[in-house]
């Protein structure tokens, strides 16, 4: 089964005070590929944040910033709030789709303007007619389709992913990833797992799964010929390691740390029950066009298993025309009018 989201609704949130709605790629579309361009602070990351925020009710490395658009911050007294409302469409493979809407608040405090986060509430629709479940119901809905373990695989930032500060490559991050992967596996139904359960099974299988896919991955986007990935398992705690042909071990660049990083990710999405989102932010920044389009065409690839929502400046993509997403399936972001 695969799980995409097929429309994020926001106003109020941040860089966007007009209501605005992003339509992405749905479950029956030959590629789910999704690119969101524009420059610096044109509101990618706004994006990105409002799918988390909405979704998991947290967003990474969150820091004290008004939820709210700042022009509705700025004019608050002490003890006024304004609020910004966010909803998010999950759709999957099977037909069924889930709302989730939320809303989340800004207040003027003695300290300061401070965040508030209600909970979320879920409707569900397989033929039209949206109905409202109750509220003990939603973080079930919700992990049931995307389990929250999963939110660092599903929200990938290239700033403070493995690609800068190999979070995954370093001594636990092997071990953290199988076990995200194990424990999310548990979260899904019966009917979803069972293809999955033997081959995921112990620590030892995902890891063997693990690698096998990366390394499938890996063979497509690195310059070093024969290279492959292998796991140092001398210690408690797994390590990647590259090695040439011929055996001797190779330093990884930043380029190839960056693939290495793409590589798990990608297969961490491929050899889970149910293909999840991924949405991607800043990865091809450092990336040279050569590394840029090797990225791409496995991103492109894994869009037509998954869904892929990838962040970018414009000229990320502009010079390689072949890995344009369908018109219907680009959205570009102004920065002209931070406010609408």
């Amino acid at each position: 089964m695969v799980v995409t989201i097929q429309r994020l609704s926001i106003s109020q949130f941040r860089r966007f005070r007009e209501p605005h709605t992003f339509e992405f790629a749905t479950p029956n579309e030959k590629s789910r590929f999704t690119s969101v361009t524009g420059t610096k602070a044109s509101g990618k990351t706004t994006i990105s944040d409002a799918l988390r925020l909405c979704l998991y009710g947290r967003v990474k490395n969150d820091y004290p910033r008004p939820y709210v658009t700042h022009e509705l911050v700025d004019d608050l007294e002490i003890g006024e709030t304004e609020s910004a409302e966010l909803s998010v469409v999950l759709s999957d493979s099977d037909g069924v789709q889930h709302r989730v809407n939320r809303t989340v608040r800004t207040v003027m405090t003695p300290r300061g303007a401070e965040n508030e986060i209600e909970n979320a509430s879920v409707e569900t629709t397989e033929d039209g007619e949206w109905t409202r479940n109750s509220d003990h119901s939603v973080g079930k809905i919700v992990n049931r389709t995307l389990p929250d373990i999963l939110e660092s695989v599903i929200f990938y930032n290239g700033e403070y992913s493995l690609g800068i500060k190999e979070e995954w490559a370093d001594s636990s991050g092997i071990t953290e990833l199988t076990e995200i992967i194990q424990e999310a596996s548990q979260n899904y139904p019966d009917t979803v797992k069972t293809q999955t359960e033997e081959r995921l099974s112990t620590q030892k299988k995902t890891i063997e799964a693990l690698l096998n896919a990366a390394n499938d991955l890996f063979s497509e986007m690195t310059f070093l010929g024969e290279a492959y990935l292998t796991l140092d398992t001398d210690s408690d705690q797994p390590k990647v390691k590259i090695v040439l042909e011929g055996g001797s071990e190779y330093l990884p660049s930043a380029g190839e740390r960056m693939i290495t990083s793409m590589s798990f990710l990608l297969a961490s999405a491929e050899i889970l029950p149910v293909t999840p989102p991924l949405i991607l932010d800043g990865v091809l920044g450092r990336a040279d066009r050569e590394t840029r389009k090797r990225m791409l065409n496995q991103l492109s690839a894994a869009a037509e298993g998954g869904q892929v929502i990838l962040m970018s400046f414009p000229h990320s993509i502009l010079d390689l025309p072949e890995f344009e997403a369908p018109e219907k399936n680009k959205i570009e972001l102004k920065p002209s009018d931070p406010t609408k």
